[in-house]
């Protein structure tokens, strides 16, 4: 597909002519309307996206937009389409004159007056879109048009338009095109709503007072992020001479958060009227620029001559002479009324465009000099003629009136009523379904297009079945919180996120719960609240200090929590394998899963030798890796001589196993051998082997015979204890 060329002929009617304007996407032509003999302005995509759809929506919303809308601060657009070489087109009324940029490049920042003469047409063009629950988004001097018929303003190029419902992001082209006219909420990707397109004509008369757009920088990104930090100043502080009154319509329609402006442009007019009737602002007829793209490209443009400051002009009178330009009309004598544009998206043949003839005018025939006419000849020629006129009065009421019909009303009807009614009405009915909080299930809430709205006979109108009010979706599988967001629109029901909850099961960010509940049956567009997952609850961390290192790793196991690392360290207080210490410590909280890191006790643990002979404590304690530093006697041992009492650590205790060293505490008691019946020599000698000492009562001598002895064979004695005996 090539570009076009002028006299190229698009769509088999319009006659290209000169170029007046190209953008980043489309290029706009004048052309002439070859059926009705008009001259028109040709919007046509760029080839380049011939493939982009996202484009060639555009181009279909910026028609359906202005098609429904109707009133002289509108520029119209009469049709849209592809031709058969694949030029997709929009075919606008030509308004002679320029653009609003151009005007302040040849004559600088407005009077007040001047300013609220451009800014009453553009906000009731708005007022009339926002009531349609639609948002402009693209408000600029460049989509601001001024003909030079009468001086009328325009706003044209609704390509970015949106349903106030849908317009939540703002797509990139439109931040690098018209940056110094975003709201905040564009900037960053928020809701758009009415509100938006108020900030962006706040803006616009900022630049009418000043003759600049409130911010500046050395890139869009830059300019776009300043909005988000700071307030636009007031005119009056950048220029002399503004009325305090429009510094303040500035500062509410600028201002950052939203519900803190003019809620729509219905309200700002409003608004903006009183000022200029406290204010005594006199009429003013805005002039058209006159080095204008539009003058430029026109070959018979009418000179303008309106050149000066901006000294007050009272409105001439409406001229009935066209004069060609960018984007024009012909002369304008009061409002009219435009029928809806059909949808070009639905026709698939070019000859179905709606064609209003202008009558045709003849010349009656004079009779030819010689000519004979017989009376048959002449009744023949009469029925021809009425048939003909009859013909084209036929023709002409189904071009007219004819063509198109009155949707009836079908609310209420059952299916198959609501069928016969269009289908008698001529219209091709289709079936879709709508919620309705009025009408019964499986009954028509109404239709598309609305009842009473003129259409083309043959096409179709949807049957909106009503499904009922409707109900809380459930959480899809995925528990996904986009996919659930997309199921509430569809139900006609908003969005609000409330506080989030942990969740042993559901993950972070996944939806857990709504209110009302799933399955609640509300009116359409009923608030639900969802409640999005905060991923499971921390874990804190248990009391493991004191237990073995088995027993406290199985604890944080169970409550949730790894063990990453073991350090090990001497405690001799401490157990063998006793946990002495965890980080982070115990009671805080931690994500599930984490990771902590136990201290462990290294001591070796003394065995328990009390009560066994000196020799087989030794034993046992080399065994356990614990060597004997030294052997002392417990005095105050009760156990039989010779036995182990204790260690020198305590039960439960353990020593460094850099240096295992203990002391053996032994019993100092001993049993009193019997020596009756020995010598007093060998008495003496068995005792002082069990370190007893002899005592001889009576005049004994070392041969004799002992024959008492005390303490009693077998009795207990301390070591150095004194047996006492006689001998004969």
């Amino acid at each position: 597909m090539t570009e076009l060329r002028e006299g190229d002929i698009l769509d088999g009617r319009y006659r290209i002519g000169p170029r007046i304007a190209r953008g980043g996407m489309s290029a706009v032509y004048r052309a002439e309307d070859t059926r009705l003999g008009r001259t028109v302005a040709a919007k046509v995509m760029d080839p380049r996206f011939h493939d982009d759809e996202a484009f060639r929506v555009r181009f279909e919303r910026e028609a359906r937009a202005v098609a429904r809308m109707t009133d002289e601060s509108l520029v119209n657009v009469y049709d849209q389409g592809t031709d058969p070489q694949g030029h997709v087109f929009l075919i606008m009324e030509l308004v002679d004159g320029g653009t609003l940029r151009e005007l302040l490049r040849e004559r600088g920042p407005m009077p007040p007056h001047a300013a609220t003469a451009v800014l009453r047409p553009v906000l009731r063009a708005l007022s009339l879109a926002h009531s349609r629950q639609m948002v402009h988004r693209d408000i600029k001097p460049e989509n601001v048009l001024i003909s030079d018929v009468g001086g009328r303003v325009k706003l044209a190029d609704f390509g970015l338009v949106r349903a106030a419902a849908d317009a939540s992001v703002t797509s990139n082209s439109v931040i690098v095109g018209t940056v110094g006219y975003l709201s905040p909420e564009q900037v960053t990707g928020g809701a758009v709503t009415p509100a938006s397109d108020v900030y962006s004509v706040g803006v616009l008369l900022f630049e009418l007072l000043t003759g600049s757009t409130p911010f500046s920088g050395d890139t869009s990104l830059s300019i776009a992020l300043q909005r988000l930090e700071k307030d636009v100043p007031a005119p009056g502080s950048v220029i002399d001479g503004v009325p305090p009154e429009f510094d303040d319509l500035v500062a509410i329609a600028c201002a950052r958060a939203p519900e803190d402006r003019f809620p729509s442009a219905a309200e700002f007019l409003e608004e903006l009227d009183n000022v200029a009737k406290e204010l005594s602002l006199p009429p003013f007829q805005v002039p058209a620029p006159v080095q204008s793209a539009a003058h430029r490209a026109a070959e018979s443009a009418t000179a303008v001559t309106n050149e000066g400051d901006w000294s007050l002009q009272t409105p001439d009178p409406v001229n009935e002479t066209q004069v060609e330009g960018l984007f024009p009309v012909e002369p304008y004598r009061g409002e009219t009324t435009l029928e809806p544009m059909p949808d070009r998206a639905r026709w698939d043949d070019a000859d179905e465009e709606v064609v209003v003839e202008e009558p045709e005018r003849r010349e009656a025939k004079k009779d030819v000099p010689g000519r004979n006419r017989t009376r048959t000849g002449f009744a023949l020629w009469l029925v021809i003629a009425i048939l003909a006129t009859m013909g084209i009065g036929l023709g002409s009421w189904w071009l007219g009136s004819g063509r198109y019909g009155d949707v009836p009303s079908i609310t209420g009807m059952s299916q198959a009523q609501a069928y016969q009614a269009l289908t008698d009405a001529g219209f091709e009915p289709e079936v879709g379904e709508t919620y309705s909080d009025d009408h019964p299930v499986r009954t028509a809430a109404g239709s598309e297009p609305v009842a009473g709205e003129r259409a083309v006979r043959g096409n179709p109108v949807t049957i909106l079945m009503s499904l009922g009010q409707p109900t809380v979706p459930a959480a899809p599988p995925d528990r996904s919180a986009e996919r659930y967001s997309q199921l509430l629109s569809e139900r006609t029901l908003t969005e609000e996120v409330g506080d989030a909850e942990f969740s042993e099961t559901v993950p972070a960010g996944a939806v857990v719960n709504t209110d009302p509940p799933a399955g609640t049956t509300v009116s359409t567009g009923s608030l639900v609240t969802v409640i999005l997952s905060k991923g499971p609850a921390p874990v804190e961390v248990p009391r493991v200090v004191g237990l073995s290192e088995s027993d406290g790793t199985d604890l944080l196991k169970r409550v949730g929590l790894q063990v990453r690392e073991v350090t090990r360290e001497f405690d001799a207080d401490a157990a063998e394998d006793e946990i002495i210490a965890v980080s982070p410590e115990e009671g805080e909280d931690m994500e599930r899963d984490g990771e902590v890191v136990l201290t462990v006790n290294n001591g070796i643990a003394v065995p328990n030798v009390s009560g066994r002979s000196q020799s087989e404590a030794e034993s046992r304690l080399r065994e356990a890796g614990i060597t004997i530093r030294e052997v002392r006697v417990d005095p105050e041992s009760t156990r039989s001589a010779g036995t182990v009492e204790r260690t020198n650590i305590s039960r439960d205790s353990t020593v460094d196993p850099d240096n295992p060293e203990v002391i053996l505490y032994v019993s100092a008691r001993v049993n009193v051998p019997n020596v009756l019946g020995s010598s007093i020599s060998d008495a003496r000698e068995a005792l002082e082997d069990v370190g007893l000492e002899l005592e001889i009562t009576g005049n004994a001598s070392e041969g004799d015979t002992v024959i008492t002895q005390s303490p009693f064979p077998g009795r207990a004695a301390q070591e150095g204890d004194t047996v006492t005996v006689r001998g004969i």
